[in-house]
């Protein structure tokens, strides 16, 4: 019966997808540039050193029940990279034979796990290395696959028997392990055929097995023998886990935005998500409520909720994010995709400025807006590989902390500003992955003339200071840094605020464009309230962080000061180098 069940259900699964919706590119090749401006083509908007945000002619959202992600049906064999929690739901990666694309499968309660002879299997049955076969839907926003039907082909069910315990006895005599499950002793031989995995060592021998070792193993079913190893994996020794799940894909909010200029970090809180638990051993991640350092880096994939990519620009702390991404062993997650669910209208915009003038009785406020371009993707990548490959047989030596950086530390003092008593606790940075010496500000953005901007301040306008999203127009002083999403209306000359988030620095406006991309990313600042209830996150320092508690560099690494880097100068313009927004 179940044979027939899963037979029907895959004729059923191929037959639906002639009746799938799939997107497609504008007929004309349009596209919209990460600058919301309709191009010819992606040729064109590359001439003009634009990024593709999505492939039709720009357009103004403004309904939301008519938004959806594309999607598209989707059927490939690959080989299993990975294997999440045998719980479900969970997540695998699988390397597409043809093309060698990882993709991140979704499995959940409703997807069937076949085998080639249309017979189910379980999880725990599978190992990785085995041929996957995959059915199911893939969101082209996310790039992540919703699983259908998963086939594991290297599988005989009528001969093939899956093994999970920990051992409890050796005997190179008999050729033969005894482990232990759910509390009862099982037995199986191997061979000279026999292939063992013990953590780095590939293959490994069965001497490079221990005692309480937990197992995972493949076996071929005898008639009056024990079964027999074909394959034995070692999934963790004591503490230590021999076949760490990398892969995650948290919901979180962003708690802490550093830096607008990629690469660059991000603290993120993680939020309930189905399949992430805490008290599971290999949840590298971080249970609901952790604090958790994302790297974004080249090759991040930045999107909007429903379509389109986007720039960091766009994000807000106490936005809603889903992160692709893969933990590192300092803890660190490299994001693969990070999906702004908070975004999305694709008519919204980064704004970056300084506060020249507060009016809570009109509810606006006027800023200093300095605009910046991003070099495109392609270009950074080709900016940071030249970097890397030029210092790459180079010895770097640590430095101390700037003595300018030093200064503006110990000249900050808490102040008192509406409702909060505000604060800023500097940290010191040290990720290798977004390292990328001798590269400049100017190398990777191009400021534009600083222009006034007025603000209109709505009552749907969410304000932060720090990690408070409590905040008022109150709250805000003259000479406040504002990162700002909103809407700009060009027949009025006004922007519309979203969001407008009160941070310590703007690096990507005020940095001198010749400081070093790696000094930026080093040092940071964050402001902290004494509204700590109201706080988003009371503390967002984490293993790869170090507080510098004051000037003297107690916490700075040892080696001796780079004075080519002691200038802070600041991107400030003087009243000739203002222009109106409207110019």
């Amino acid at each position: 019966m179940k044979k027939k069940l899963l037979f029907s259900f895959l004729i059923l699964a191929l037959a639906f997808s002639a009746f799938a919706w799939a997107p497609a590119a504008s007929a004309d090749g349009q596209v919209c540039g990460m600058d919301n401006v309709t191009y010819s083509s992606a040729q064109a908007a590359a001439a003009a050193g634009v990024d593709v945000s999505y492939e039709f002619a720009c357009a103004a959202v403004t309904d939301e029940s008519k938004l959806y992600e594309a999607k598209t049906d989707i059927h490939f064999v690959g080989q299993l990279i990975e294997i999440g929690s045998t719980d479900l739901p969970t997540t695998i990666i699988v390397s597409d034979n043809k093309t060698d694309q990882h993709y991140t499968v979704n499995v959940t309660d409703k997807t069937v796990l076949g085998q080639r002879k249309d017979q189910y299997t379980k999880l725990s049955d599978w190992i990785p290395g085995d041929q996957i076969r995959v059915i199911g839907v893939k969101n082209e926003n996310t790039d992540t696959v919703d699983a259908t039907i998963l086939v594991d082909l290297s599988i005989q069910v009528n001969v093939n028997r899956a093994v999970n315990g920990w051992i409890t006895k050796i005997s190179s005599s008999t050729n033969e392990i005894t482990y232990q499950w759910a509390n009862k002793e099982y037995t199986f031989q191997y061979d000279g055929n026999t292939k063992f995995v013990a953590g780095l060592k590939n293959p490994a021998g069965v001497a490079d097995l221990k005692i309480n070792d937990r197992i995972r193993g493949r076996m071929l079913f005898r008639i009056n023998e024990l079964p027999l190893a074909k394959i034995v994996v070692v999934l963790r020794r004591g503490e230590s886990l021999f076949m760490k799940i990398r892969t995650f894909r948290p919901n979180a909010t962003l708690v802490r935005l550093d830096s607008t200029i990629v690469p660059t970090t991000m603290q993120v809180r993680i939020d309930k998500t189905p399949g992430l638990l805490g008290n599971d051993v290999n949840n590298l991640i971080g249970a609901e409520g952790a604090l958790t350092t994302v790297n974004i880096t080249e090759d991040t994939v930045l999107v909007r909720k429903y379509f389109g990519k986007t720039t960091l620009d766009e994000f807000s702390i106490g936005d809603k994010l889903l992160i692709v991404g893969r933990v590192n062993d300092d803890g660190t997650v490299d994001a693969k995709v990070l999906k702004n669910n908070t975004i999305w209208k694709v008519s919204t915009q980064g704004v970056a400025g300084v506060v020249t003038e507060v009016n809570t009785e009109k509810s606006f406020i006027t800023i200093n807006w300095t605009a910046y371009k991003h070099i495109t993707r392609d270009e950074l990548k080709d900016k940071l590989k030249e970097s890397d490959e030029a210092v790459s047989a180079q010895l770097l030596a640590k430095v101390n902390l700037r003595d300018a950086l030093k200064e503006k530390i110990k000249n900050i003092l808490p102040e008192k500003v509406g409702n909060f008593l505000r604060s800023v606790q500097f940290k010191k940075v040290t990720i290798d992955r977004i390292k990328h010496p001798d590269v400049k500000i100017g190398d990777l953005i191009k400021r534009l003339p600083v222009k006034k901007a007025k603000v209109s301040i709505t009552k749907d306008t969410k304000i932060i200071v720090g990690t408070n999203n409590n905040a008022t127009i109150a709250d805000i002083k003259v000479g406040d840094k504002v990162r700002i999403r909103g809407t700009f209306n060009t027949n009025t000359s006004i922007v519309t605020a979203e969001t407008i988030v009160v941070v310590n620095s703007l690096p990507e406006i005020e940095e001198p464009l010749t400081a070093s991309l790696d000094d930026v990313n080093e040092v940071v600042g964050a402001i902290t309230t004494d509204d700590f209830d109201n706080s988003l996150a009371a503390d967002t320092e984490t293993d790869t962080e170090e507080v510098i508690e004051d000037s003297d560099g107690d916490n700075a690494s040892d080696g001796p000061a780079d004075d080519s880097n002691d200038s802070i100068e600041k991107n400030t313009a003087t009243s000739t180098e203002e222009n109106s927004i409207s110019n």
